[in-house]
């Protein structure tokens, strides 16, 4: 954050998304749903973040597809807010836009391992000792993987694990209309 400012953070939401595929390669997104809360931990003080709104929009398109021994390449982007605040302390905003790439292939026809990094930014706005500070992250990029299992021709399930760069841990369902 400004002022020189090194803060360590966790954050927990749920989104819920919707996916339209205009064409077979190219695939837009939009999800909201509650921000869980979380916690910043400032100059040995531990801030609590409450709960709010997390917000995303994306897309993504598949530069190649998967023949064999040649996996498939998804190229994709992101915009994101999560609105929320802290006690003591104010208002909490962050703006993130993710550039991304993930490559995998799928077994069997059901389970599709895949590798992802990603490179993204933006701003941070806290309220920190009542006065206004500007952050961004410490690591502007990821690397990690996962796995989506389908079931059924409609119903999948999937996880992601990110442990080089901002960290993170993801799970979700979906189902195709």
């Amino acid at each position: 954050f400004s002022g020189g400012l090194r803060v360590d953070e966790t954050r927990d939401s749920v989104v819920v998304a919707l996916d339209y595929r205009p064409l077979a390669r190219w695939t837009l997104e939009a999800g909201a749903g509650p921000f869980a809360g979380g916690t910043i931990t400032a100059l040995g003080t531990r801030y609590a973040l409450a709960p709010g709104f997390a917000g995303a929009l994306g897309t993504s398109y598949r530069i190649v597809d998967a023949d064999g021994a040649i996996p498939f390449v998804l190229l994709t982007g992101q915009i994101s807010y999560v609105s929320s605040s802290t006690s003591p302390g104010g208002g909490y905003n962050a703006f993130d836009l993710r550039l991304g790439a993930a490559v995998g292939t799928t077994l069997w026809r059901v389970l599709t391992p895949y590798m992802v990094g990603r490179a993204f930014g933006g701003p941070v706005y806290w309220r920190f000792q009542g006065a206004p500070v500007v952050g961004t992250d410490d690591h502007h990029w990821q690397v990690g993987g996962g796995a989506s299992l389908s079931i059924g021709s409609r119903f999948n399930v999937y996880a992601e694990g990110v442990p080089l760069g901002e960290q993170g841990v993801s799970a979700g369902a979906g189902y195709s209309f």
